[in-house]
């Protein structure tokens, strides 16, 4: 099995064991709701029979009241359709269009694939040390070097790849997080002093789902540049000290696009939050009501 379909296999078995646990909350959130929706609306008809400018202020609240009860009560019965097939569904559709792929799996399979491809090219054409002793003398620091930076790169083109497949892996199992917690969070919209509660799980799985598409956008704009890096490897000069500077070349590209991909959770939230900077920590999952959760001004 190679690694484009052994990452479809991965995203498969996700996939179906997130829907099915995805249900597993559904009554307890189905039971929330209906006991918060009508602690509410008592709260409701109490303001009703005691405001003093008479019912009408109060009227336009239970008639919102009710259509957000309404809307949350059709997303907890019909919870497949709504998360898995239409949110999740969604996302994927989008990441298979910016890949040109059948799904999301097979277009961060394939840029991976292509990675690994590249770093065996450039370790298999390492050229030979030498013919004769002297060259053998003469040329060995340089080959040292210039093989130490070939394995470098080989080991940071594979660390790509893996990180682009960790993605997709770590969005896929937030998702399933996403997908058992949020039928319980979801009622709590109905109290506007815990709110939170549930614009923050709503904006959990957001990010959640940008994991995914955003990895895959990395990885679809890169792809231009891997072929690049086989012609850098392919055009070194069989002596030494040619093949450590183009290797060194090669080197810095690499470095670079491991900084790129290092990105992704960043751009992820930064898509959410509203601002992000390149950094090599990785983000949390921005705060419930932006600066002003926060603390700032």
């Amino acid at each position: 099995m190679d690694f484009s379909s052994a990452m479809d296999a991965i995203f498969a078995a996700l996939t179906a064991n997130s829907q099915a646990m995805g249900g597993r909350l559904l009554d307890t959130g189905r039971s929330l709701l209906f006991a918060i929706g009508a602690m509410v609306l008592a709260i409701k008809m109490v303001k009703t029979m005691t405001h003093p400018n008479g019912p009408a202020p109060v009227i336009s609240e239970v008639v919102s009241l009710a259509f957000t009860f309404g809307l949350l009560l059709y997303f907890i019965n019909n919870w497949n359709y709504v998360f898995f097939q239409s949110f999740i569904g969604g996302f994927d559709y989008i990441a298979a269009k910016i890949s040109g792929g059948a799904s999301a799996s097979s277009g961060i399979a394939l840029g991976a694939t292509a990675l690994m491809k590249i770093a065996q090219d450039i370790w298999e054409a390492a050229p030979a040390l030498a013919k004769s002793p002297i060259e053998v003398m003469t040329n060995f620091p340089a080959f040292i070097l210039g093989s130490l930076i070939r394995l470098a790169i080989m080991l940071i083109l594979i660390l790509i790849g893996a990180v682009y497949a960790a993605m997709l892996t770590l969005s896929q199992i937030l998702l399933t997080v996403a997908a058992v917690l949020l039928p319980a969070f979801l009622p709590f919209l109905l109290i506007e002093q815990l709110s939170w509660i549930a614009t923050g799980a709503m904006r959990f799985a957001v990010v959640s789902a940008l994991y995914k598409i955003v990895g895959i956008f990395v990885i679809t704009l890169m792809q231009p540049v891997i072929p690049v890096l086989g012609r850098i490897a392919a055009s070194a000069d069989q002596s030494g000290a040619v093949d450590v500077a183009a290797m060194g070349t090669l080197l810095a590209f690499s470095l670079t696009l491991l900084f790129f991909s290092l990105q992704i959770a960043s751009i992820a939230n930064g898509l959410v939050s509203g601002h992000v900077a390149a950094t090599f920590r990785v983000p949390q999952v921005p705060k419930a009501g932006g600066d002003k959760a926060a603390g700032k001004d």
